[in-house]
């Protein structure tokens, strides 16, 4: 956020999710769809808001962040003359890990030697309000672990794809709005099933505030 649009997010004005409840019927389900889940960090800027989110997310296979495995790290930047462009590289490890070190080191130092110190990290700053990524329309997998679910007519409406494994139900909706989520998640677990959801990565929908 700081590098890109030269604005600090506190802790507080972004959602986090972890990925320890991950389970084994969500990676499964997800593959199924040709997708993989990944943990992502994101600060997307529309207008005079800036959305944010920390946590996993179902990646479609096609696209490059999909790919990223083991030690690699990867960060894919949206702009206007590139459109969207990949980075990626070790991010763990010895060699990696004391680089980065030695690296931040040199260049303190230089700002000190030179009287740089508390320049601003990114000189390009328009200020824009914290918003969570969470909140807008987006699209969804949604995974229903036991009994499978009755899906009414209604239900169906919401999904453009289904399918259905040996002890689960998953489902991939179009893009619907966090109350019309949570609204489902409600129905689809009256039976006491387990029922989780994950963002589609690239699916949100945020408006630009009027």
């Amino acid at each position: 956020s700081r590098f890109a649009f030269g604005q600090s997010l506190q802790l507080a004005d972004v959602p986090r999710r972890g990925i320890t409840e991950i389970s084994p019927a969500q990676l499964t389900s997800a593959e199924q769809f040709k997708m993989k889940i990944k943990l992502l960090a994101v600060a997307k800027k529309t207008g005079n808001q800036l959305f944010s989110l920390v946590g996993p997310a179902a990646i479609p296979a096609a696209e490059p962040l999909a790919h990223v495995n083991g030690v690699q790290n990867a960060i894919a930047v949206q702009s206007d003359a590139l459109g969207e462009t990949t980075y990626t590289g070790p991010g763990a490890g010895a060699a990696p890990t004391a680089n980065s070190i030695l690296s931040d080191l040199l260049a303190t130092g230089d700002d000190i030697v030179k009287g740089n110190c508390g320049r601003e990290f990114n000189n390009y700053r328009q200020s824009a309000a914290a918003q969570p990524l969470t909140a807008v329309p987006q699209q969804y997998l949604v995974t229903v672990e036991g009994e499978r679910p009755l899906i009414t007519a209604s239900i169906a409406d919401l999904f453009q794809q289904q399918t259905v494994g040996p002890n689960y139900w998953s489902g991939l909706t179009s893009v619907i709005s966090r109350s019309t989520l949570e609204k489902l998640l409600h129905t689809l677990g009256k039976n006491g099933a387990k029922v989780s959801y994950l963002p589609i990565a690239n699916s949100w929908q945020p408006a630009p505030q009027k």
